[in-house]
């Protein structure tokens, strides 16, 4: 039974580990204006971008290095 428990425990926290590493992802689709200016800028063609949550407060609000 004891090895059941530890087993059960470990799981899950394995499960919780990998939970917490994986971050759901924002996605933002650009209009046609956007993807006109990203072309223009850096020869890409880019229709969508993808960010963490942690990666898109990053960039809206950095936070500065002391």
């Amino acid at each position: 039974m004891r090895r059941d428990v530890a087993a059960s425990i470990s799981e899950t926290l394995t499960r919780r580990g990998l939970m917490e590493k994986e971050q759901p992802r924002i996605r933002i689709e650009l209009t046609d204006d956007q993807k006109k200016t990203i072309k223009h800028a850096s020869g890409e063609e880019i229709s969508v971008i993808e960010f963490t949550m942690q990666e898109l407060e990053d960039r809206i609000a950095p936070r500065l290095q002391k």
